[in-house]
């Protein structure tokens, strides 16, 4: 662009439109030829024949199932036997219900619970008792007891 020309564009911005007018009127002609070099792109494009990236497709095999060939026994007596998580694949148990004072003993039977371990054996009598699940222990004068 010569300098004549130049000047003539300078003298037309600042005479007719204030720069923010100005601005607007050429950010819009550019964003719009922007926009329709892409439509005009994108007509050719698919004149010839191309639709985009292609997209996998979906296969129809499911996946493996996790738990297929796990076997859940339970791993003692205490235990009922378990079921796969199919998530994961491994084997949840459940623990054998025994009561509220009893507790599943080595051979799987249910036994009751023994409170033979107090907090501080000094000052409190053993055994102690159990209450809905919980060994409680009756407190001795354990400040008579040398240290």
């Amino acid at each position: 662009m010569d300098h004549q020309r130049f000047d003539e564009l300078v003298k037309v911005i600042a005479t007719e439109s204030t720069r923010r007018q100005f601005l607007r009127r050429t950010l819009g002609m550019g964003l719009g030829s922007a926009a329709a070099a892409m439509v005009v792109h994108g007509g050719e494009a698919a004149r010839r024949g191309y639709s985009g990236p292609k997209l996998p497709v979906a296969t129809s095999t499911p996946p493996p199932d996790p738990c297929a060939g796990v076997n859940c026994d339970p791993p003692g007596p205490c235990y009922l036997s378990g079921t796969c998580s199919s998530i994961s694949g491994t084997c949840v148990f459940t623990m054998k219900e025994c009561g509220e004072c009893m507790v599943c003993g080595d051979s799987g039977a249910c036994e009751p619970i023994v409170c033979d371990a107090p907090p501080d054996p000094r000052c409190y009598a053993t055994p102690g008792y159990c209450d809905a699940g919980t060994c409680r222990y009756t407190r001795i004068d354990c400040e008579a007891l040398p240290v």
